[in-house]
């Protein structure tokens, strides 16, 4: 899933909590800037302030976001009926932080949203000023930028300008992934959320495009095999988090461990290439190219950790997908 998704949110309402007061300062000015940005889509419409092509992309979203919430049932009413133009490229910035010797990633605790496995900033440079201190204490980390963020209903989510840059079928995709945040969430659960959510993305936008464009249409077959990779990609991670994991476990020390994980990481990437030629897009096409630590491996597996469980679910649905989004809603608290 191009756009991650981040659970800012509730985090602005509090008081209180694991990450100190600066940085609840910037998250809360941080959305209530965006907040104050916000121009009803439809008013954006008829007054012409954007270019013909983000003119389509907007009416798309409302058609996405219509059929989101009438045949998949998803919630989020408020959601994506307003607009936010941004002089950036992402709308917010994720750090993932790991310790070099264990695929345990560093969690942090809000009240409402639960422990959390990674923290989204506003700003990049202090997102950076972060990640730098965090390395410094000795942890491995990753630093990505996201186009859309979910705050899990606690706000009514807009557009931003960083969405409109893709294609038809991730924009749909990203609608419906989103969404799905406000539907279905489990407090302290990052991988069982974002899997759910790049699931139900990804077979809710092929259902949306292959009945608005039709089965032979670029859009659907691009939505096809975007979840064709995403399944991919999804058994890969499995398989090297089961490598680092097996190697992890062994009685060495800490300093043999962080030596002998580059032969895992080497394996890794050879795996990688060796699979590459298979992908049917340029989703992944990158991926050989990162330097990779424990804080990568954990912030790709929160995404695509194991896509088949949801698939099982899907089909012990009769493979319905609203059927199976109800079914999940009323397990989401576990």
């Amino acid at each position: 899933m191009i756009a991650a998704s981040l659970t800012l949110l509730a985090m602005t309402v509090c008081l209180m909590s694991g990450c100190g007061f600066p940085y609840l300062v910037h998250v809360t000015k941080g959305q209530l800037q965006l907040m104050h940005q916000r121009q009803n889509i439809r008013e954006v419409l008829e007054e012409g302030t954007v270019s013909f092509e983000q003119k389509k992309k907007l009416q798309l979203v409302l058609e996405v976001r219509r059929y989101a919430l009438e045949t998949l049932k998803l919630e989020g009413e408020q959601n994506y009926i307003k607009y936010v133009h941004l002089e950036r490229d992402s709308v917010a910035y994720n750090l993932v932080v790991c310790p070099k010797d264990r695929l345990e990633p560093y969690r942090w605790w809000f009240p409402f949203v639960g422990s959390v496995e990674y923290l989204g900033f506003f700003d990049k440079d202090y997102a950076l000023e972060n990640k730098k201190e965090y390395e410094e204490e000795g942890y491995d980390v990753y630093a990505r930028g996201a186009s859309a963020y979910s705050t899990l209903g606690w706000f009514s989510d807009p557009v931003f300008s960083t969405m409109l840059k893709f294609s038809d079928a991730t924009l749909s995709n990203i609608i419906i992934h989103e969404l799905t945040h406000a539907t279905i969430y489990r407090k302290g659960e990052t991988s069982y959320n974002e899997g759910v959510a790049t699931f139900i993305g990804n077979r809710g936008s092929k259902d949306f495009l292959i009945q608005k464009y039709g089965a032979n249409s670029k859009e659907y077959v691009e939505a096809k095999n975007s979840e064709e990779d995403d399944f991919l990609f999804s058994q890969f991670m499995k398989g090297a988090r089961k490598d680092l994991e097996a190697f992890y476990q062994k009685p060495l020390t800490k300093e043999d461990k962080i030596q002998g994980r580059e032969k895992i990481f080497l394996k890794i990437k050879s795996d990688f290439l060796a699979l590459k030629p298979k992908f049917k897009t340029n989703a992944y096409a990158y991926f050989d190219k990162l330097t990779l630590n424990n804080a990568v491996i954990i912030a790709f597996g929160q995404y695509y950790q194991d896509l088949s469980r949801f698939e099982k679910i899907w089909e012990e649905n009769g493979k319905s997908l609203p059927r199976t989004i109800e079914f999940l809603s009323k397990i989401k608290d576990g």
